[in-house]
């Protein structure tokens, strides 16, 4: 392990009040290719602020405490949702729970050039949880006047809520940096390989009717809807659903058959007593029929 012979930044600031914007911008390229190395190397800091950056007599930086540093492809070493860094310089990302990556090293850079410029820090709080609030919901303060537009810009890209929207590693942001020394203004930062889910709808649809499969009809041309629900699509079923349907189905059908045959049964009962009273009565020999228009002769027996 090196011995460094330097003071730290956090000191410096204390008895300076702010640094030069020479120094300032000497300090945050020299501190940006640091970082770099680290960033190579699968590697994120966490807790870039003046207390970690040493400054030697000959005005080299170097950065310390490594000691709650991540692998970038390591596995969790802390619980979900634990805040790993220092409050009054701690990326919204990090303030957030979620993982730091290259570029919350360079928010962190960033509010390190703020106060470095300024002389006092973007955000300011009664404790840790307001100060880290600040830093997800709040833009910071803008920068005095005497700071040049450029330096201006640098620092305000740096410290965007968005870390896609940062320059992703230590080496663009010193490059940055060294082009605001040179008197230019800061490049933006690269946006390769931002996700833009806004465009695909748009363009999905239209590719595929320019190029419709060799075969098949045109589509309508009537215009599109909002929606683009004409024609609606065919409602398809799972083989949970088409099971519950056809139970439903079989269960509709028997209560049909069981309500006709109620029905049948209650007509059938008002009907019966009709046709099953009897109106003879007498079960006696019956006397024998007598021929049509011959008197009824009265026989007596002895």
């Amino acid at each position: 392990m090196e011995l460094v012979n330097g003071e730290p930044l956090n000191s410096v600031l204390k008895r300076t009040g702010k640094l030069s914007l020479r120094h300032a911008l000497d300090m945050l390229e020299q501190t940006g290719r640091a970082l770099q190395v680290a960033h190579a190397a699968g590697l994120v800091h966490r807790d870039v602020k003046p207390g970690n950056i040493l400054i030697t007599p000959t005005g080299q930086v170097k950065i310390t405490d490594f000691g709650i540093a991540k692998a970038v492809d390591a596995a969790p070493v802390t619980q979900t949702g634990m805040v790993m860094g220092t409050a009054q310089y701690i990326a919204p990302e990090q303030a957030l729970g979620h993982d730091a990556t290259p570029a919350s090293d360079v928010y962190s850079l960033g509010v390190v050039g703020y106060e470095s410029v300024s002389g006092k820090r973007p955000f300011t709080g009664d404790g840790a949880l307001t100060v880290a609030m600040k830093h997800i919901k709040e833009p910071p303060p803008p920068l005095p006047n005497d700071v040049p537009p450029n330096v201006r810009e640098l620092i305000e890209i740096t410290l965007v809520k968005n870390p896609q929207l940062r320059y992703k590693s230590g080496g663009p942001f010193a490059d940055a940096v060294a082009a605001v020394r040179a008197g230019r203004r800061p490049p933006r930062p690269s946006q390769t390989g931002r996700a833009t889910p806004a465009a695909i709808p748009s363009s999905a649809p239209s590719r595929v009717a320019a190029n419709p499969p060799a075969g098949c009809p045109p589509p309508p041309s009537t215009p599109a809807t909002a929606g683009h629900r004409s024609p609606p699509p065919r409602r398809t079923f799972s083989s949970g659903q088409r099971a519950l349907l056809w139970a439903a189905g079989v269960l509709g059908a028997l209560a049909i058959i069981i309500a006709v045959l109620i029905v049948i049964n209650s007509h059938e009962e008002n009907i019966q007593p009709q046709q099953t009273t009897p109106t003879v009565t007498d079960t006696g020999p019956r006397p024998a029929p007598h021929p049509a228009g011959r008197p009824r002769a009265a026989v007596r027996l002895d």
